[in-house]
C-alpha cells in the first residue's frame, strides 16, 4: 500500500501532472476520453502515479485506473478544484482507513503555511480496494493465486 501522507507539489491544476521524489500526483478537468482510455491509465502508473483527482470521470477510465493501482478520485465539491493553487503540495489523509463509501480528505498545504482540507470522493469496492493495496488488479490476482497454491 502507499504511503500515507502522501505529498505532492502542483505546478498548475489544469491537465498538469507534478513530478516529486515520493510519487505523481495528476489533477485534471476530465481525463480518460477518447480513444486510448485504456492507455490513459497506464502512462500516470508507469511514471510513479498514485492519484488522480478531478471534476469527473470518463465511465470506462475511472475503472481502468482502480486496475491499475491507481486512486481515481472526485472533488466532492467540484469548486473545491479552483482552490489548488500551482505551487501547493498536498497529501491524501484516511488511507489508513480506506473503505467504500468513506470519503477521504485532500489536505493542501499552502504556500504562505496555511492549510485547507477538501472532501474527495472514491467509488471503490471492497474488492478494487485490495487492488490498490497490492498495486493494480493483477498484482492482487497474482498475490491471490499464490496464497492458494501455498494450501
Amino acid at each position: 500500500m502507499h504511503p500515507q501522507p502522501l505529498i505532492a507539489c502542483l505546478f498548475s491544476p489544469l491537465c498538469t501532472c507534478a513530478f516529486f521524489s515520493l510519487s505523481l500526483l495528476c489533477v485534471f478537468v476530465r481525463p480518460g476520453e477518447g480513444s486510448s482510455r485504456e492507455h490513459a491509465a497506464l502512462e500516470p502508473r508507469h511514471l510513479g502515479g498514485v492519484a488522480i483527482i478531478v471534476k469527473s470521470f470518463a465511465r470506462i477510465h475511472e475503472t481502468n485506473l482502480k486496475k491499475q493501482g491507481m486512486l481515481p478520485l472526485t472533488f466532492t465539491n467540484p469548486a473545491d478544484y479552483d482552490k489548488i493553487d500551482a505551487r501547493d503540495e498536498v497529501e491524501i489523509v484516511g488511507l489508513s482507513s480506506f473503505a467504500p463509501g468513506k470519503p477521504l480528505t485532500l489536505r493542501v498545504h499552502k504556500a504562505d503555511g496555511k492549510s485547507v482540507d477538501l472532501q474527495v470522493h472514491h467509488t471503490f469496492n471492497e474488492g478494487q480496494i485490495e487492488w490498490f493495496k497490492a498495486g493494480s488488479a493483477l498484482n492482487g490476482m497474482a498475490e491471490k493465486t499464490k496464497a492458494a497454491a501455498r494450501s
